[in-house]
């Protein structure tokens, strides 16, 4: 739900500087971009994540069926069950923007959910891969051995959707870069 003008900046409304100085369709067109950019990266590490397992069943040979190879389809397959969410909030946080069309407070309001919902999606990937490493130290070693290396390709997962929520679905991003004052933009330009 978009919040609407009247209510007050709290969680679900950020105070950002400089929001108001900025025209409503740019502080969208920004808004929609960033989300835009966090969905493609969400599936584009579905996608990274299927090729490698397929890249390790190629090259596994007869020994496909191994349990080395099973537990590294565990693993990056929970890894990018995970990134798909993350996907799917992206895209839901990008439609409610475009749908919705919201003031520029609005577009922050939604940046900033979307950034709570991908909170705890790089947690679950880091846990799943530590469960999964454990159990196949109990089953099988060469299954740990499978786990450990599809653990280190699936932690890129989390490495990913920081970088999303922290950089891409910052709510300070919509007011657009810091500018310097005039006399320093001058001084610069004549170097």
């Amino acid at each position: 739900m978009i919040p609407t003008p009247d209510r007050p900046a709290g969680p679900e409304r950020p105070e950002v500087p400089g929001l108001d100085e900025i025209p409503a369709d740019v502080v969208l067109a920004r808004g929609a971009r960033a989300l835009l950019q966090a969905l493609l990266l969400s599936i584009g590490m579905v996608v990274l994540l299927a090729l490698v397992t397929l890249a390790a069943i190629a090259l596994a040979g007869p020994q496909r069926t191994g349990p080395m190879i099973t537990a590294g389809q565990i693993v990056t397959a929970w890894a990018a069950a995970l990134a798909l969410v993350g996907a799917i909030v992206c895209g839901r946080g990008h439609l409610e923007v475009l749908r919705d069309s919201p003031d520029p407070r609005g577009v922050a309001a939604v940046l900033a959910a979307t950034q709570r919902r991908l909170a705890w999606l790089p947690r679950l990937v880091v846990a799943g891969c530590i469960v999964a490493v454990t159990i196949w130290v109990l089953i099988d070693s060469a299954g740990f051995v499978g786990a450990l290396v599809a653990s280190a390709v699936a932690v890129q997962v989390p490495v990913v959707l920081g970088f999303v929520r922290r950089d891409l679905l910052a709510p300070a991003r919509l007011a657009g870069p810091p500018q310097l004052p005039l006399r320093e933009r001058i001084r610069r330009a004549g170097r």
